[in-house]
Formats: structure tokens, C-alpha cells, sequence
């Protein structure tokens, strides 16, 4: 987010069952703990936007993790962070995800535009996979596109210039920069 002039929440594509949208890791001792957030049982063709959060069950075992893992450490700044991003209440995916997502953006001191892909162009246009990144880019006016896990070279004939993005400690506000390898963004909220 720190990198980009407008952050795109790709909210109206196909949820994927066991993929990042309600899920994430976090350093415990030399492993990695999954924080997932359960999703109510729905179509598998519903997008994002039209799936929920099973916010009771959900929130009250991230907020036991968090205290499990991190109860050595002095983070009580982030738990209170993470407590407010927990509590919101709308238990429609897109929207959570959104709203957490601006939130710690904000608390960091990051400043981009959000933008929803459904606010750009309307999914019922047909468009899927790379023609609606392009057609999104085109719409939105970008000359760059950064892509978190795939995306280098994708675009080039379209005279968009793509990049893989990375959390490097550069990308990060001055008093953030001290990252150490393995640090998630709960920590770097402290």
C-alpha cells in the first residue's frame, strides 16, 4: 500500500476456499500459526462481496491466538489495534477485509486511495483475468501495476510496466523500517 497511488480490492472475483481472503500466518517460535477468520458456508461461485464472515466464533478465537502467541511480548498497543480492527461488525467479507485494511494503513501513516473493483466496472461485463486487470487499469488510468504474488511481465504489451511487490523495510514508514525477518504487521503496529 505504500508503494501505490490507488490500492484495488479485487472484491466481486470468486471467493477461494482455503486462500488468503479470510486467512494469514503469523511468526510463532520457528514456525507459523494460521489466523483464519470462518467463512459462513455459501455457493463456491459467490464473489467476495456476497460472502460473510462468521464473526462470534471467528473473532473470539484470532483474539485467544493473538494473546497465546504474543503473551511474552510487549505489544499492548497492537492487542488494543487489533482488538478495534476485530470489532467491527459488518460480517460481509469485502467489506471487513476493506475496513481492516484501511485501518492499518491509516495507524501506519500510509496514504493511498482505496478504490473497490465493483465501484470501477461492473463484473456482469464479461471481462475475467487479465483483460479485467487491464481494462481496470485502463479505467483507473495506471501506468503500473504491482501485483502481491504473480504479475511480472504479465502486462507488457499493454505498455503497463508490472512489478511483484515485497514487504522490504524501505516500503514502510521511518518507524517501521527496523523489521526483522518473520515480523508481521501486528508487530510493526507497536
Amino acid at each position: 500500500m505504500q508503494v501505490v497511488d490507488t490500492f484495488v480490492f479485487f472484491d466481486d472475483v470468486q471467493y477461494i476456499d482455503r486462500g488468503w481472503v479470510n486467512r494469514n500466518r503469523i511468526p510463532l517460535d520457528d514456525k507459523s500459526a494460521w489466523l483464519t477468520m470462518p467463512v459462513r458456508n455459501a455457493s463456491r461461485s459467490l464473489p467476495i462481496n456476497q460472502r460473510e464472515y462468521l464473526l462470534d466464533e471467528g473473532v473470539r478465537t484470532i483474539k485467544r491466538k493473538l494473546q497465546t502467541v504474543y503473551r511474552t511480548m510487549d505489544v499492548s498497543e497492537s492487542f488494543e489495534t487489533i482488538n478495534n480492527l476485530l470489532d467491527f461488525t459488518d460480517a460481509n467479507v469485502a467489506h471487513f477485509n476493506a475496513e481492516s485494511l484501511r485501518d492499518i494503513a491509516k495507524r501506519l501513516g500510509i496514504r493511498c486511495r482505496f478504490v473497490n473493483a465493483s465501484e470501477v466496472m461492473n463484473s456482469q461485463e464479461g471481462l475475467r483475468g487479465e483483460a479485467r486487470v487491464l481494462e481496470l487499469c485502463k479505467r483507473l488510468r495506471a501506468r503500473h501495476f504491482i501485483n502481491p504474488i504473480r504479475g511480472v511481465g504479465l502486462y507488457p504489451q499493454a505498455g503497463l510496466m508490472t512489478q511483484r511487490s515485497s514487504c522490504h523495510s524501505s516500503a514502510l514508514p521511518h518507524r517501521h523500517r527496523k523489521r526483522q525477518a518473520g515480523q508481521c504487521t501486528f508487530q510493526l503496529l507497536t
